[in-house]
């Protein structure tokens, strides 16, 4: 038997083990990335004046993907905005005469990442290497979904604010998670509404 290869296969056994646990470590890490939220508005808008809001007439996903065109999507949006607006002290108004309307769409795109690393083989435990550096490249392919936000003056019909949160989008995730996912977009968007 030959310890010197017995030793070098367990090895690379090992090293291909690590491997793959990194790839998965990688991949559901990027389920985990935070939204990415841009914000924009008109500078000349008086937002001091709004206290209540209702949905712009027709107000629905616009987007041709069923995994998105849901009630329950629908639904856990509009959960999400009634309730951030109300612990900003805004109210719905129903009655036709709100200070401002809100709208909503959604986009759904499919994206591809790649992620490289470097390895030894043969590491030491100190700062001596003994063979050669490899490089592993994964590529694998996720959904970024976009949530936009669009407030309305109700006047003037003109947009006053827009807000837009970006993230990866898991569709085997449970209804609360998907529920939950909602909630935050919506609250990092209005955290900086109104504008100061």
């Amino acid at each position: 038997m030959n310890l010197n290869s017995t030793f070098i296969k367990g090895e690379t056994n090992m090293l291909h083990l690590r491997n793959l646990l990194c790839a998965v470590l990688l991949l559901t890490l990027s389920g985990c990335a935070p939204f990415t939220i841009t914000t924009n508005y008109d500078t000349e808008a008086n937002f001091a004046s709004l206290k209540t809001f209702d949905w712009m007439p027709n107000a629905r996903i616009t987007v041709n993907d069923p995994r998105v065109i849901d009630h329950v999507v629908e639904s856990n949006i509009r959960s999400a905005v009634i309730s951030a607006l109300a612990e900003k002290g805004y109210t719905m108004d129903t009655s036709g005469n709100p200070d401002f309307y809100v709208a909503y769409h959604a986009s759904l795109q499919e994206k591809t990442d790649t992620v490289t690393y470097n390895r030894y083989y043969g590491y030491t435990g100190r700062y001596e290497y003994w063979g050669p550096q490899m490089e592993e490249t994964y590529t694998y392919t996720y959904d970024e979904g976009t949530l936009i936000l669009d407030f309305i003056d109700a006047k003037t019909k003109q947009p006053i604010w827009r807000g837009s949160a970006k993230a990866d989008v898991r569709f085997n995730n449970s209804p609360e998670q998907k529920r939950n996912k909602v909630n935050q977009a919506v609250t990092e968007m209005l955290k900086t509404f109104p504008p100061k």
